[in-house]
């Protein structure tokens, strides 16, 4: 699962959505549930992306995100995928 989490999130960082993250409690702070609904539905495709090549369950999709945040900062510092818990 590390290596089909990790090819599309270093070809498209924007995947990342760790500001996201940010931007989305700010603008639902302020009433804005928009952008709330944008980054969701990426985080359902990348979860999508992740599930479908081992064929793994809703179980073990949900727990190995869980576990990604650490994925998310090697990744984002550009770290070569051997460091990232990922086979090149």
């Amino acid at each position: 699962m590390a290596n089909a989490y990790t090819r599309p999130i270093s070809a498209n960082p924007e995947m990342l959505l760790m500001q996201g993250y940010v931007l989305v409690a700010a603008a639902e702070a302020q009433g804005n549930d928009q952008i709330g609904k944008l980054v969701r539905a990426d985080r359902m495709r990348l979860r999508e992306t992740v599930r479908l090549p081992p064929g793994a369950d809703a179980e073990e999709i949900t727990a190995f995100l869980a576990r990604s945040m650490p994925i998310n900062t090697l990744t984002a510092m550009g770290l070569p995928s051997d460091c990232r818990g990922a086979k090149p």
